[in-house]
C-alpha cells in the first residue's frame, strides 16, 4: 500500500523519541518520577508554559527536549485517533479541488440547457405542433433534477475543508491532503530544540532529516528560523513567562561538526 502524504514527516520519529528521550533523561529528568518512565510520560515532564513549572532557565535543554517530544507523541496520537476525521478530510479536500470549478461549470451549462430548453418549448407550445421537435421531459425536466441537488451540494462544501482542519491540533496534519510533504512536524521539533538551546549541530545529529549530513546544520538554521510550525507551544508564547526568556543568537553558531 503507498505511503499516505500524512505519514510522511520528513524524518524518521522512532528513532527521533527513543534518542530525544535519553537525551532528555541525561540532562534531568527524574529517572525515578513515573513521568520518565516512557517518552510519553517524559514528554509531559519539564513543560515550560503548558504546566505548573517553577524552572526559570533559559534556555532550558531539558524543556527543549520535552517540548520536542510532546510536539511528536502529540501528533502521533492525533495521528491514530482521527483517523476517520482525516480520511474524510482528504476525500472532501478531492471533492472539492474536483468539482470546485468543473462542477460549477456544469451546473451552469445545465442551467443554460434548460432556459434554452424554456424558449424552444414555448415556442413550439404557441406554434402547437403536433410532433414538436424538443424534447422536454429530457432537456429541461432531467437537467432540472440533476442540477438542483448537484448545487445543493456544491454550496454544502463550502467551507467544510476548513472546519473540519479547525478541529486539528497538528499544523502538519492541517495542511491540505496535496501539501503534506511540507515536513511541518520536523520544523516545530527542531524549533522546540532551538528554543531549548541546542546548537544547529546537535539538533541535526539527533533528529536527521532525509537529505543526509551535508549541509544538514545550515538547514536547520533556515528551519528554525521560519514561520512558527509548533501546536505545543513553550514559554516564549506566553507573555506572562516571556520576560525570564533570553536567546542569545551568538550561541546559535553553524559548527562544523555534524
Amino acid at each position: 500500500m503507498a505511503r499516505r502524504k500524512r505519514d510522511d514527516v520528513g524524518f524518521d520519529v522512532g528513532k527521533a523519541i527513543a534518542a530525544l528521550h535519553l537525551e532528555a533523561l541525561a540532562a534531568g529528568a527524574a529517572q525515578d518520577d513515573p513521568r520518565a518512565a516512557s517518552p510519553q510520560h517524559t514528554a509531559r515532564a519539564h513543560l515550560h508554559g503548558l504546566e505548573p513549572s517553577s524552572c526559570k532557565r533559559s534556555p532550558c535543554r531539558l524543556a527543549g527536549f520535552c517540548h520536542a517530544l510532546a510536539e511528536i507523541t502529540e501528533h502521533r496520537t492525533e495521528l491514530e485517533r482521527t483517523k476517520e476525521l482525516l480520511d474524510v478530510l482528504e476525500q472532501t479536500h478531492e471533492v472539492s479541488k474536483w468539482l470546485g470549478n468543473s462542477g460549477f461549470r456544469y451546473v451552469q451549462a445545465l442551467n443554460a440547457l434548460v432556459e434554452h430548453g424554456k424558449d424552444r418549448h414555448a415556442s413550439e407550445e404557441k406554434l402547437r405542433l403536433a410532433r414538436p421537435a424538443h424534447d422536454h421531459a429530457l432537456l429541461c425536466v432531467r437537467p432540472l433534477r440533476i442540477m438542483r441537488p448537484l448545487t445543493a451540494f456544491l454550496q454544502s462544501l463550502d467551507n467544510f475543508e476548513d472546519d473540519l482542519r479547525e478541529l486539528l491540533l497538528s499544523r502538519h496534519l492541517r495542511q491540505p491532503a496535496d501539501r503534506k510533504g511540507a515536513d511541518v512536524l520536523l520544523t516545530a521539533v527542531w524549533q522546540h530544540l532551538d528554543w531549548g538551546g541546542l546548537t544547529y549541530a546537535e539538533i541535526a545529529r539527533l533528529v536527521p532529516d532525509r537529505n543526509g549530513p551535508n549541509g544538514a546544520a545550515e538547514r536547520v538554521r533556515s528551519r528554525v528560523r521560519s514561520k512558527n510550525a509548533r501546536c505545543v507551544m513553550p514559554r516564549e508564547f506566553h507573555p506572562e513567562l516571556a520576560a525570564d526568556r533570553r536567546r542569545p543568537d551568538k550561541r546559535r553558531r553553524v559548527r562544523s561538526s555534524a
